[in-house]
């Protein structure tokens, strides 16, 4: 593998774990922000809901694609293209 690829790979896999820890830290944070309103908390319970299900199952296809992100051929790594 050329230092070029296994750079690219490095800066790849930093991005991609960088962007699921953002991801929940934005949800930990709305999740200790206290509601003002009945209407907020009822917000919040819907985000919270669809946080647990839909947003976890999400991210786990991601993570499933992202480790077949990364091939080998007669021995050596290469990256495939993925759009995220």
């Amino acid at each position: 593998m050329t230092q070029h690829n296994q750079t690219y790979l490095q800066n790849s896999a930093l991005f991609f774990s960088y962007s699921i820890c953002k991801e929940f830290e934005d949800i930990i944070v709305r999740a200790l922000t206290v509601p003002k309103s009945t209407e907020e908390l009822v917000e919040m319970g819907r985000y919270m809901l669809y946080a647990n299900t839909t947003f976890n199952g999400e991210d786990e296809g991601r993570v499933g694609s992202n480790d077949s992100a990364v091939g080998t051929t007669d021995g050596h790594a290469i990256a495939q293209s993925r759009t995220y």
